[in-house]
């Protein structure tokens, strides 16, 4: 039976513009020089404005996970705290991966109360949501997470997914990848590398409908194609050198495709929530 009583609380901060500087690095305990480069880093500024600047971190930079997770330390941990203090199970759990996080409710969790612990935690570090990706959903309807799509479907089994987000880009870096002009051996060994790195990130999702069965059959279009021509400028050229000692149309057979295109999308194991979840 499927608890539909469940929700979803998913947030996103906004903490690259908005960090203040005093109050992250006030609980930081490090080692004087490394202490010293941290603050360099931070007051590098948002917008180039060192050293003018005294909130805000470089978004995009190489140490923005990093301050992100100093400054939101202990964040995923709210609404779980009472629950300690009365020795009982929570109904809240929170779950952060540096600014974006979800907190997951069972029946009876009070969700204005875990909105006021969130306002009030982010106001003292100069932080607010955004509230045009913060949502609250059933568990039935499931929501997305760090490229997952995450739900408990109609018989209560808990199950993930790729998002459709990740799906798309998988399959618009494999189309970027057969447009770029390069050999047709590169371009398959770049597919592969893109494919078997995606199935390797999914293997503990149900894959049942991310096949990439349509993906699979346009490269090998493409592929055909490709072949198809170079067959025929082969044959042109043979012509022209009226040299018919052998059958250029041989490097298009359809076989030799599937072969290749086999070889380019690699099978790779998965299996429902992986090893030891269930």
């Amino acid at each position: 039976m499927v608890r539909t009583s469940w929700s979803w609380k998913q947030t996103s901060l906004l903490c690259f513009d908005e960090i203040s500087h005093e109050v992250m690095l006030r609980g930081v305990v490090l080692p004087k020089e490394a202490l010293k480069g941290l603050k360099l880093a931070v007051k590098a500024g948002v917008r180039g404005e060192y050293p003018s600047s005294i909130k805000g971190t470089p978004q995009g930079g190489v140490i923005s996970p990093l301050l992100a997770n100093i400054a939101l330390d202990g964040f995923e941990n709210l609404g779980s705290e009472q629950w300690k203090r009365q020795r009982s199970k929570p109904l809240i759990r929170g779950i952060r991966y540096a600014d974006d996080a979800v907190f997951i409710l069972k029946s009876g969790a009070d969700i204005q109360q875990l909105r006021e612990d969130i306002d009030e935690f982010l106001k003292t570090r100069g932080l607010r949501i955004n509230e045009a990706k913060t949502k609250v959903s059933k568990a039935t309807d499931g929501f997305d997470f760090l490229g997952w799509r995450f739900r408990v479907n109609s018989r209560g089994k808990f199950k993930s997914t790729p998002s459709w987000e990740n799906y798309a880009d998988i399959k618009a870096k494999v189309k970027a990848t057969w447009k770029s002009g390069a050999t047709t051996e590169a371009r398959l060994k770049r597919i592969e590398s893109q494919v078997r790195g995606g199935r390797q990130n999914h293997s503990s999702c149900d894959m049942n409908k991310h096949s990439l069965w349509s993906l699979n059959n346009w490269v090998w279009r493409k592929l055909r194609a490709e072949k198809r021509r170079m067959a025929q400028k082969e044959a042109e050229k043979a012509r022209q050198l009226a040299t018919f000692g052998k059958k250029p149309q041989g490097s298009a057979k359809r076989q030799l495709t599937s072969e290749q295109i086999r070889k380019a999308f690699p099978t790779v194991p998965w299996k429902v929530n992986g090893p030891g979840i269930d």
